[in-house]
């Protein structure tokens, strides 16, 4: 009894050491990318060294899933290692690019992405992050020295913008109230260059780092004070202009109802550019370029109508000389059939032996050489007929419906 008690109590402890170590090993097959998993490989030795009752081979067994799994284990941290100094090389490339925004506005917008991607780099390279720190905070550092340096020259730079601002064209010349015929192609083209050039400017003032708020303010405002000035010349220009349109509207009016297609065509878009080029407030350009495409919708109307005609004329030209060409060759046909009846009578007449026979055949003779004089003029009827259809579709472009058959000239018949 006592001996078979020890045994149970063997055999339960092997079982339970057994199944211990393979739950270890299943949980070290999990966690091979987790830090977990050096305690549990310790775990794993230690339980190892304090079993017993299992063969030699489960024990090799179990060393050898063991050794396999801490051979991925250290391609995963080599791996590791390899990715985390590729991105530290990655940051370093990055910090160039910060390097070179210090005087820029968007230096703050890419510091703040280094930051982001800094603070995902691991603890496998330590020696590179704390490189890539101190490189970071000497950039900072220059990008400080930088905003101390803009507040010295922000005032000269003003003064630079000032100048430029008041350099803007902003009277022409008093026109276009003195000269509103000579050049109302030009002040609209003047005032669209000084109103480019002050946008232009003022958006050099707004990207500025040198220059201060206050003193971006009073630029400002020598900005738009400029601009009203361009403003009530432009005033002053749409009404000379919209003068100009009216007078090209009146006069395409006119010419639509009077003119022919094309002509009218050719000055409908000649009017179209010139009211274009006019500077004219955005609702009366609308207006007048919506009342000239009314008028090329007009045209488009008559140039149907005028299609249609032409097709329906067309239609029937090629008609008509489709049934003249039938008409034709049934003629030609005929005419062949006579002139060979006509040869076959001509051969007999020679063969003819009978003085009434003969007779008989001449009248026969004679009948179809009136025929073939009848019918050959009737083919050269028809034949011009094709001709001067065709000689129409021809003036205009048009392929011929068919080609047509000339009849031979008639045989000379001898009485």
């Amino acid at each position: 009894m006592f001996k078979d008690k020890n045994y149970r109590i063997r055999r339960r402890s092997k079982e339970g050491s057994v199944m211990e170590i393979k739950e270890l090993l299943e949980e070290l097959t999990k966690k091979v990318k987790d830090p977990s998993f050096a305690e549990l490989a310790k775990k794993f030795r230690a339980t190892m060294k304090i079993s017993r009752g299992y063969s030699s081979d489960e024990r090799n067994e179990f060393n050898h899933i063991y050794k396999q799994l801490w051979d991925e284990r250290k391609a995963f941290l080599e791996n590791r290692v390899r990715e985390q100094e590729q991105k530290a090389i990655e940051l370093d490339y990055q910090l160039d690019a910060v390097e070179r925004l210090v005087e820029s506005t968007e230096f703050i917008e890419q510091s703040r992405l280094f930051e982001r991607e800094f603070r995902r780099l691991g603890r496998f390279a330590f020696e590179q992050k704390e490189k890539l720190w101190d490189r970071y905070q000497a950039i900072r550092h220059k990008r400080q020295e930088f905003l101390s340096l803009r507040t010295d020259i922000s005032g000269s730079a003003s003064s630079t913008y000032e100048t430029e601002i008041l350099s803007v064209e902003h009277e022409f010349g008093g026109a276009p109230e003195l000269k509103p015929e000579s050049n109302w192609e030009k002040i609209g083209s003047q005032i669209q260059h000084s109103r480019e050039k002050l946008r232009e400017i003022r958006g050099r003032i707004e990207s500025d780092l040198i220059l201060l708020r206050p003193e971006k303010r009073l630029l400002f405002e020598m900005v738009d004070s400029i601009r009203q000035k361009i403003k009530d010349a432009e005033i002053t220009t749409f009404t000379n202009h919209g003068k100009r349109a009216a007078e090209i509207f009146d006069e395409i009016k006119e010419l639509i109802d009077s003119a022919n297609v094309g002509k009218a065509a050719n000055a409908l878009k000649e009017a179209q550019s010139s009211i274009r080029s006019l500077w004219l407030k955005k609702g009366d350009k609308d207006r007048y370029l919506n009342s000239i495409e009314e008028f090329w919708a007009s045209l488009k109307d008559k140039r149907k109508e005028r299609k249609e005609q032409f097709q329906t004329w067309l239609e029937k030209q090629r008609d008509g000389l489709s049934k003249l060409v039938a008409v034709r060759d049934k003629a030609v046909e005929t005419l062949l059939r006579v002139q060979k009846n006509l040869e076959e009578n001509k051969a007999r007449l020679v063969e003819s032996k009978s003085q009434e026979f003969s007779e008989k055949i001449e009248s026969w003779i004679k009948e179809g050489a009136e025929k073939e004089t009848d019918i050959s003029k009737s083919v050269n009827d028809l034949n011009r007929k094709i001709n001067e259809i065709e000689d129409k579709l021809k003036k205009h472009g048009l392929p011929e419906n068919s080609a047509p058959a000339v009849a031979e000239e008639p045989a000379v018949t001898e009485e």
